[in-house]
């Protein structure tokens, strides 16, 4: 036999070689997926797409992922792509199996693409997956024919949601987001009221749920990935575990600094803050104006001592050093101001 040339350390060799480069997972990922109790891997890699004018492309594909696996009795698990991230080589190798790229500018080699989703996106899927392009194809021509239903869809992802410019265009609106009935189930736990969170958000992300920072917060509610993760949510990416570990953390702020604030009013500036700077820059604040005699309990005090924390070794109550805070004051101010345009969108 040909074989018999190759030595018994070069054999050994190979083997080490295909289990340390996992070939012998991504073969046994070759088989063509069967949708029924399935677990899809994804990922939308829309790139500077995604941040468009016309509307939240990366939350709508998301969005009309989800419908087609809970459509086909399958689980989903949908990443968005990162610079380092390289989802269509991992597309080719089986780690995932399917992306969702831009249209029209998809159609590399050894992918297979689907029809366009309103002529925006596409979903590729590997030369091997030739019914599941089969079927993504019949399920999405189906969707888009069903014009009440994407219609409804689409006006929810591909419309303006700036609060101010609606508010002073004297505009009302059923809905303020496409993810109203999240948002209200999440404010309800920590007493707010819904368009209250979605300022906050609006003030975060726009709504873009793939959005990540140059600090690397991720996600609708802006959240760094540790502080997520200590607050229950693994992919901030998924709309309902970033807004759940938003408002859980939220909520410890409002207990942090509920013996604090006069008034529930002032306790929802010192928290929006605290969201904004975190709870110890905030706290050295509250303790820096009790120093010069203020009562630190209500948030025009703490305006009127930040200007002065930006000093080195300011006092021995400043514990994590200057702060410039003329950025969480304008936070502040901000949301508020988009909270009152909210509630005159959608009194």
């Amino acid at each position: 036999m040909r074989y018999e040339r190759h030595s018994l350390a070069a054999v050994l060799l190979t083997l080490l070689i295909l289990a340390a480069t996992g070939l012998s997972t991504l073969l046994k990922r070759e088989e063509p997926l069967v949708l029924d109790g399935a677990h899809i891997r994804c990922a939308i890699e829309l790139g500077a797409h995604a941040d468009t004018t016309r509307g939240l492309l990366a939350g709508y594909n998301y969005y009309l992922l989800q419908q087609f696996a809970r459509d086909h009795g399958a689980s989903i698990e949908i990443h968005p792509s990162q610079r380092e991230d390289r989802f269509l080589d991992t597309l080719k190798r089986g780690g995932v199996h399917l992306v969702v790229l831009p249209f029209p500018e998809a159609g590399p080699d050894s992918v297979l693409c689907s029809v366009p989703v309103d002529s925006l996106s596409v979903w590729a899927v590997p030369e091997r997956e030739q019914a599941l392009l089969a079927e993504i194809d019949r399920w999405l021509l189906a969707w888009q024919a069903d014009s009440t239903a994407a219609t409804a869809v689409r006006s929810r992802f591909f419309r303006s949601y700036d609060p101010l410019k609606m508010a002073a265009a004297g505009r009302r609106a059923p809905y303020i987001s496409p993810y109203d009935s999240l948002v209200r189930a999440t404010a309800k736990p920590i007493g707010w009221d819904w368009r209250l969170l979605s300022a906050l958000i609006f003030q975060e992300s726009r709504f873009h749920i793939e959005l990540r920072s140059r600090r690397g917060a991720e996600g609708l509610m802006q959240m760094m990935p540790l502080t997520a993760r200590r607050m229950g949510a693994e992919h901030s990416f998924d709309p309902e575990q970033s807004l759940q570990a938003g408002t859980r953390y939220l909520g410890l702020l409002q207990r942090r600094f509920r013996k604090t604030a006069r008034s529930e009013e002032e306790l929802c500036k010192f928290t929006l803050a605290a969201y904004n700077a975190g709870e110890g820059r905030i706290q050295d604040c509250i303790n820096y104006a009790r120093v010069r005699g203020l009562g630190g309990d209500c948030w025009d005090d703490i305006v009127q001592v930040i200007p002065e924390m930006n000093v080195e070794d300011l006092h021995d109550t400043v514990k994590l050093g200057p702060f410039k805070g003329r950025e969480t004051l304008s936070y502040v101010d901000r949301v508020l101001a988009l909270y009152e345009a909210y509630k005159q969108v959608c009194p």
